[in-house]
């Protein structure tokens, strides 16, 4: 394999630069010159006689890493149909061998489906609508508990009403008041907003229709699709070292995306039923929310450390606004998410996830606040995952160097 001398790399720097040239010359705007697709397609044609070189080959590689991530960004809306059905595909295909032993695969594929349809379909009629209207209940159940409560604490002062604290609290509660209930509500007539518009309401069945279609056809083709991907790898030089790359984020997320979803809903589960027996006992407002605060703490477990205590406080806060507030109720609702949570970290992960990932907490911290940073919630659900692919790759990369 001949690698590129430095006359090469410089005409191909000048080739760039005239082309780049040229084309201003003749009145291209620069973005229209450095649309990615058109850049993409340039380079790799400067590049391809010299793609059997070391440094041409991971050019090459480089390039179109960099175009599938930025059409991927730009394309999520249309791609998350594909992506989503590629990574339900992912998660049940273990399911689907093991019933294999015992059934024709295709009957497996359809009995996961149809399976994975009802779940889908009995949570949204019986959990989440249901979850829609509790939440707006709470908004007010909150603000109640603000406006009859805490303002007369801050109130006894004396001139409370002009204290920056006071002043901050009324500004928080009243947008609190006013936004909550419109995403509620948002939620609620998602789907009788969507036919009013004829083209919106298209998309979006066929995005439905389209998820398990092509979930269907991922578990149908995976063993050609896997087949395929180790023809390509093989041919390539570096064969070992991403097959290598590829073998360590599979062990990395296997486990743990298909135990979290299992974890989240046991987490979720308990909490609803723990908060539901209090409330039977104590207030009742505890009860009337048991359902949305479990939905609340399963979510929030899915983020390390911080979600057990950003689980905890809805419940925390119905306890102090109800009508029937005692402190000993309180401390067994504090207790309760405690148990829970001491359950989950003790006995329910170790046994559905193991301990495969052995992450730094300190990594993990940073990646949660990284992702919030960078994309919100859903940054913080993606971190654990996005951490296990980087430091695959960190490891396979330190390996190569070392010629292992």
């Amino acid at each position: 394999m001949r690698d590129l001398d430095l006359r090469e790399i410089l005409t191909l720097a000048i080739a760039i630069c005239v082309v780049v040239s040229a084309l201003i010359a003749y009145g291209f705007s620069l973005k229209a010159i450095f649309n990615p697709v058109v850049l993409y397609l340039s380079v790799l044609y400067l590049l391809w006689p010299y793609r059997s070189s070391e440094i041409g080959g991971r050019l090459i590689v480089v390039i179109t890493v960099l175009l599938v991530v930025w059409g991927i960004y730009k394309l999520g809306r249309t791609l998350s149909p594909f992506l989503v059905g590629l990574g339900l595909a992912y998660m049940f295909d273990p399911v689907v061998v093991k019933l294999e032993r015992y059934i024709p695969r295709s009957l497996g594929i359809a009995l996961v489906m149809m399976a994975l349809v009802i779940f889908v379909l009995g949570v949204a009629f019986f959990i989440a609508f249901p979850a829609v209207k509790q939440m707006i209940g709470l908004t007010n159940l909150i603000y109640d508990f603000y406006t009859g409560k805490i303002v007369p604490y801050l109130s006894r002062g004396g001139g409370a009403d002009e204290s920056p604290m006071r002043q901050i609290l009324d500004a928080v509660m009243t947008d609190f008041k006013s936004k909550v209930p419109q995403i509620a509500s948002s939620i609620s007539g998602y789907a009788f907003r969507l036919f009013s518009n004829v083209a919106s309401a298209l998309l979006s069945i066929l995005g439905f229709v389209v998820v398990p279609v092509i979930t269907f056809y991922m578990l149908s083709e995976i063993k050609a699709l896997r087949g395929f991907a180790v023809r390509m790898v093989e041919r390539s030089p570096r064969s070992g070292v991403i097959k290598e790359f590829l073998r360590d984020v599979d062990e990395s997320l296997s486990q743990f995306l298909r135990g979290q979803l299992l974890v989240s809903s046991l987490v979720a589960l308990l909490t609803s039923f723990g908060l539901f027996i209090i409330g039977l006992l104590g207030p009742t407002d505890l009860r009337n929310y048991a359902l949305l605060v479990g939905i609340i703490a399963g979510i929030a477990n899915m983020i390390p450390y911080i979600g057990a205590i950003l689980g905890a406080i809805p419940g925390v806060l119905i306890c102090l606004s109800s009508p029937g507030y005692r402190w000993y109720f309180l401390l067994a609702v504090v207790g309760w998410f405690f148990l829970v949570q001491f359950t989950e970290g003790n006995f329910i992960s170790p046994k559905l996830m193991g301990r495969t990932l052995n992450l730094n907490p300190v990594l993990i911290l940073v990646a949660v606040f990284i992702g919030s940073d960078l994309i919100g919630p859903v940054g913080m659900l993606l971190a654990i995952p996005s951490v296990c692919v980087i430091r695959a790759g960190v490891r396979t990369g330190i390996k190569t160097l070392k010629g292992e």
